[in-house]
């Protein structure tokens, strides 16, 4: 029961520094050696914190205000994550990254880069991007 404790203790304390997906929280408790709590921990986050994994991947996305879903995908899969995303206003989140990014007048060329490198769809790029007359 004390080994419980120390692992909910854990796990609370870093949820308090960072949201963790599933695949984080059991291998920081693995680190612990405490990997055979995970899934009492689990079932507490479940229940007290109505905590899940697209929670988190949600959270993740409206911070990250500058990026494409594409991008954001690979890091959320780099993290463990497995389910798919929702990054609403895809075109707005472009547009925004491209204003700030630039002044009015910008090289399609450069933004379009930019766009990609961010993890914009070409889709959204060819909607976003003011072609150069």
């Amino acid at each position: 029961m004390e080994e419980l404790n120390s692992a909910l203790t854990l796990v609370l304390g870093a949820l308090k520094r960072k949201d963790l997906f599933e695949s984080e929280i059991r291998a920081l408790l693995e680190r612990h050696e405490l990997g055979e709590h995970a899934e009492p921990v689990m079932k507490e986050l479940h229940a007290k914190l109505d905590w899940t994994d697209e929670k988190v991947a949600q959270r993740f996305v409206e911070r990250s205000k500058g990026k494409g879903s594409e991008r954001l995908a690979v890091q959320l899969h780099s993290r463990g994550y497995s389910g798919d995303i929702e990054s609403p206003n895809e075109r707005e989140r472009a547009q925004e990254a491209l204003k700030k990014k630039f002044d009015e007048k910008v090289d399609a060329a450069k933004a379009w880069r930019f766009l990609r490198s961010r993890g914009f769809s070409e889709e959204i790029c060819e909607e976003v991007v003011p072609a150069n007359d």
